[in-house]
């Protein structure tokens, strides 16, 4: 004797809306929803508010009772609170700096010392590919163009180095 098995259970068809439309009664519920999330927002916000106050009013009252000991306990706590995020950023940013080296090839030691958003102004300026004025010569450029220097790259190393004169020719280009 086996127990028969039970007949699978269809799933129950669902009043279709058009597309883009909502029935009254999801309007009400996301009315709803709305509201509450807004209202959550604003208690996060109250809160947020206290609790600095109450961080502010503590660090007080040890700097008037001299307990140096738990303004440095405060200090300390801040600092393990926040180093994980610079810890990241510095990661963040070495890799984007390796990366924009890269991109230069041969030339990237000229250029180490530059900060992200200098190195990334650099690397767009010599990636950019110029058109040629005339059609009939793909990739000369014409004489002049690069304030007395011989090529783009002596310009941006002259402007990277502070060269007078060689940020206004490069900000011709």
């Amino acid at each position: 004797m086996s127990d028969p098995t039970p007949a699978p259970i269809e799933p129950k068809p669902i009043d279709p809306t058009p597309q883009g439309e909502l029935s009254p009664e999801a309007k009400g519920l996301l009315r709803d929803l709305q509201a509450q999330r807004e209202s959550n927002k604003a208690l996060k916000d109250q809160l947020d508010a206290i609790q600095t106050a109450n961080d502010e009013a503590e660090t007080a009252r040890l700097a008037e009772n001299e307990d140096f000991k738990g303004l440095l306990e405060i200090a300390n706590a801040k600092v393990a609170e926040y180093e994980p995020e610079v810890l990241e950023s510095r990661a963040y940013n070495e890799a984007k700096k390796t990366a924009l080296l890269e991109k230069l090839g041969e030339d990237a030691d000229s250029f180490k010392t530059l900060d992200v958003p200098a190195l990334e102004k650099v690397v767009e300026k010599l990636t950019k590919v110029n058109l040629p004025a005339e059609p009939g010569q793909p990739g000369a450029t014409p004489s002049g163009n690069f304030g007395g220097y011989e090529t783009k790259l002596e310009l941006a190393e002259a402007v990277a180095k502070g060269v007078p004169g060689a940020r206004e020719a490069y900000d011709r280009l």
